[in-house]
């Protein structure tokens, strides 16, 4: 989805009620977003064209019944861990390696292909299991104020003993982007080290 923004100029956000089904294009933004997936034959895009017309005189959508628990491209969430299935040997695998680098004062790195599931592995999987095991954690993606961002969600905890015990940043390639200054990105960095090195007393957390 990145690189169709970066080809077409339509906002993530845009792109993902495209991708998910839940806003249609139209005629001239579907052309634009075949092309940038690859598709330029003339008779494909008029096979698509079509399908998008006849999708539009169909008019509107049946009501649903119940929740689907289809996410689409969306990640889960804490939310949907009831729906989350298939990666409970991986999610073992990660509450153990945050056992084994907590204990060291380490952080655990979760990387893979844009699209495998990352996100959804921690906010669905090893999260929930955390909170089963009487762990508090927090989620958090840096944004384009990653500092401000963490601040404002650790001010929420009323005191030392609110704090989560475990931080999960996702998106944090976020922190890479061209609007986030390299002073802002070295200033969250150390913020994260000052919040894993404890203890949780009110000088070591960030301000």
């Amino acid at each position: 989805m990145r690189d169709v923004h970066k080809r077409t100029g339509i906002a993530a956000s845009t792109l993902g009620g495209y991708f998910s089904g839940r806003h249609r294009p139209s005629v001239d933004t579907l052309t634009a977003l075949l092309h940038a997936c690859g598709v330029t034959d003339p008779a494909e895009t008029a096979a698509w064209t079509e399908a998008l017309l006849r999708v539009r005189r169909t008019g509107r959508r049946r009501r649903q019944s119940g929740i689907c628990p289809y996410r689409g491209l969306e990640p889960f969430r804490p939310e949907h861990h009831q729906w989350f299935f298939g990666r409970t040997a991986l999610v073992e695998t990660v509450i153990d390696r945050l056992a084994e680098c907590g204990a060291a004062g380490h952080p655990v790195v979760l990387v893979g292909p844009s699209g495998s599931g990352k996100s959804s592995l921690f906010g669905a999987g090893v999260i929930p299991m955390l909170e089963q095991g009487g762990l508090r954690s927090l989620l958090l993606t840096p944004g384009r104020d990653p500092l401000g961002e963490l601040t404002a969600r650790l001010a929420t905890a009323e005191d030392a003993s609110d704090r989560p015990d475990v931080l999960v940043v996702d998106q944090f390639e976020e922190l890479f982007a061209p609007d986030v200054s390299p002073p802002d990105r070295m200033a969250f960095v150390r913020a994260l080290h000052e919040v894993a090195s404890g203890p949780a007393d009110a000088g070591r957390w960030p301000s």
